[in-house]
């Protein structure tokens, strides 16, 4: 193993099922890309290389798709992936059980995890290493809103502004009033 990593192997992040249930898409963290998994037969039906390079020859050496973490579904076909290092979230088409590339959505920090809302419209993702959420609109595939899991400077005593509160999941209540924000980490 050398230290290098180089003999790791992929292992399952995040994992989505369609609305449907007919087919799992599976984050692989250490080679970045997903898997697509039939759920009735229980066997991989293919596999997509997220990084650029891999997918066009004239974008090679053109970052993204790196270390997918996470994953969520929109509706049977819409997979939306996001990728750690490269400050996005990508989005995949599944139709028929084979991914094919759409688009890259670049957001504001190293995504974590995402959640989409009920009715599918939006997508939160949190950023931990901007101590921010990003809200992004799923028709337009872009980002609508970015806001700040730091605590407000009223709130400090010391009149000292905190940093470090790494987002790191997100949920909403049941009538879909509050996000909630879940962090790592402050300092």
């Amino acid at each position: 193993m050398g230290g290098l990593a180089v003999a790791n192997k992929p292992n399952a992040a995040g994992l989505a099922v369609n609305a449907s249930g007919t087919f799992l898409v599976v984050a692989n963290h250490e080679n970045d890309s997903i898997s697509v998994v039939d759920v009735r037969s229980r066997t991989k039906v293919d596999e997509l290389d997220l990084r650029p390079g891999t997918m066009h020859a004239a974008d090679e050496g053109k970052p993204g798709g790196a270390y997918p973490f996470w994953v969520a579904m929109k509706g049977e076909t819409k997979v939306y992936i996001t990728s750690q290092r490269d400050r996005q979230v990508v989005v995949v088409d599944i139709d028929g059980g084979t991914p094919r590339f759409m688009r890259r959505i670049p957001i504001g920090g190293q995504p974590n995890k995402m959640l989409l809302n009920r009715d599918q419209s939006l997508l939160f993702v949190t950023n931990g290493n901007s101590d921010t959420v990003s809200v992004l609109d799923t028709e337009a595939d872009t980002v609508i809103d970015e806001f700040s899991t730091t605590a407000p400077q009223a709130v400090f005593t010391n009149r000292q502004h905190l940093k470090g509160s790494n987002p790191n999941s997100v949920a909403l209540t049941p009538n879909a009033r509050f996000l909630l924000v879940t962090t790592g980490a402050h300092d």
